[in-house]
């Protein structure tokens, strides 16, 4: 048996069978993408991004090239302060200071922790938000402090489920991209 014509016969098999790998990752990296965009703890527009970028260092950026790659790389990024500015807007938008959005982003972050399933985030905007507006009102009336503190914490809490949305749309749109670099 010649061994060089075999690992020669290998090796045409393996670079042969690379881009059709590569794609099969990329769809499963958006399916996992789908799932994780709609879920608080679970960073499914990064999730694409990478999948898309290892693809293309893959493939040698074809189909998805820089153009594609840039558009990708935009959404993420756009998701990414989406999620940020919406959380904080609705916080806002419901009566909290600074320190209230404050408070929502970095109970967002804590709440990943939570051993929750899904609600995690959720809570922690809501548990951040709420601690430091009341913290800060509780010198006035303790009644109205809570009232208010709770009304920034829904706040923060809606603000972080269209947040949820927008990423979710956002991974969607990667999606598109990804599939019209595939088709023209």
């Amino acid at each position: 048996m010649d061994w060089s014509s075999f690992f020669n016969s290998v090796g045409d098999f393996a670079v042969g069978s690379v881009p059709w790998i590569a794609n099969t990752g990329l769809i499963l990296a958006f399916l996992a993408a789908f799932v994780g965009s709609l879920i608080p703890a679970v960073p499914g527009a990064l999730i694409f991004w990478i999948a898309a970028l290892l693809h293309g260092l893959v493939t040698g950026f074809d189909p998805l090239g820089v153009v594609a790659q840039l558009l990708i790389f935009g959404l993420w990024a756009g998701a990414q302060a989406a999620q940020v500015a919406v959380t904080a807007a609705g916080a806002k938008k419901y009566g909290a200071s600074k320190w209230g959005i404050v408070g929502a982003m970095v109970g967002m972050f804590l709440g990943l922790f939570i051993p929750i399933p899904v609600v995690g985030p959720f809570l922690g905007a809501f548990a951040g938000a709420g601690a430091l507006e009341f913290y800060r009102l509780r010198k006035g009336d303790s009644e109205t402090a809570g009232a208010e503190a709770a009304r920034a914490g829904l706040g923060a809490t809606l603000g972080a489920v269209m947040g949820l949305l927008a990423e979710f749309g956002a991974t969607m749109l990667m999606g598109v991209v990804a599939v019209a670099a595939f088709v023209f």
